[in-house]
């Protein structure tokens, strides 16, 4: 059985668009279609202790996050994980002046790489 595109059976442009205007958006909540930017937005994350960030320990779900210091100030953490057995997980951390990322792999055994600055 070949699949086929609906873009390929509707040829009326028109009702292409009214389709994808009435499909929601994916959200950490909500099933739907992947937002233009490509990333789900996720919310955001208090972080008590700004030395250690144990809080990030367990954040595994891809998707953007806003950290919230308690130093008053903001960071955004991205987190790509790749879904598979033998993968892992990225968690890159943007300041207002550098860049840091991390490594988790998953083999059973949860264990954080350091934070290395890239920037």
């Amino acid at each position: 059985m070949k699949t086929v595109a609906l873009k390929e059976i509707i040829i009326n442009a028109d009702i292409i668009e009214q389709i994808n205007n009435r499909l929601p958006i994916v959200s950490s909540t909500n099933k739907g279609v992947m937002p233009s930017s490509g990333f789900i937005i996720r919310g955001g994350i208090d972080i008590e202790n700004v030395s250690s960030m144990t809080e990030l320990d367990n954040i595994i779900k891809s998707g953007i996050y806003q950290l919230r210091l308690v130093i008053g100030s903001w960071e955004t953490l991205v987190v790509f994980n790749s879904f598979t057995g033998r993968g892992g997980i990225s968690q890159i951390r943007l300041t207002a002046e550098n860049v840091y990322i991390r490594f988790n792999t998953i083999n059973g055994n949860v264990k954080w790489s350091e934070w290395k600055k890239i920037i």
